[in-house]
């Protein structure tokens, strides 16, 4: 077998095209996004609508992941409102 050859299984190989495909869309969106910033803008935009990214990429949120953070932030608010108080 060649130095720079990998063997994996049917089924990662699968996963791993599955995978390419959707950055390869991911990137192709953003390439669109910045040509129609330019066309519109004279320059590329700094940002770009994460739910565009989602979707390209099959995302969905999970709420459980995010539970943590909303707690340390309504905290961070409700201490900072205790002291404008």
């Amino acid at each position: 077998m060649a130095e720079n050859t990998v063997t994996i299984p049917v089924e990662e190989y699968a996963d791993l095209v599955a995978c390419r495909t959707k950055v390869h869309t991911a990137c192709a969106i953003i390439a669109n996004e910045h040509q129609r910033d330019i066309e519109l803008m004279g320059k590329k935009g700094t940002t770009i609508d994460s739910k565009i990214i989602e979707s390209a990429l099959g995302y969905v949120d999970d709420e459980a992941c995010f539970e943590e953070a909303l707690k340390k932030y309504k905290e961070w608010k409700g201490k900072e409102n205790e002291t404008e108080n």
